[in-house]
């Protein structure tokens, strides 16, 4: 299971966020979720031991795109 929270400044703005799962190169799944000031996103699916595995955040707020933030971890 992968978790994120993703917070605006104001308690106005409209906050968008994606969570990609991938193997390697190969795209596992993605989960998403909008609300406005703070969000919490869960993510979860079966993976298998000893392979290494990228998380990546992609987000908005108020429309426009932030830099996407990435993990690695096996």
């Amino acid at each position: 299971m992968c978790s994120v929270i993703c917070q605006g400044d104001k308690a106005t703005d409209k906050i968008e966020t994606t969570l990609t799962l991938y193997q390697g190169d190969t795209y596992i799944d993605s989960w998403s979720e909008s609300g406005i000031r703070k969000i919490t996103l869960y993510g979860e699916c079966k993976v298998a031991s000893g392979k290494t595995y990228r998380l990546e955040m992609a987000y908005s707020i108020n429309g426009v795109d932030k830099p996407v933030l990435s993990t690695t971890n096996y």
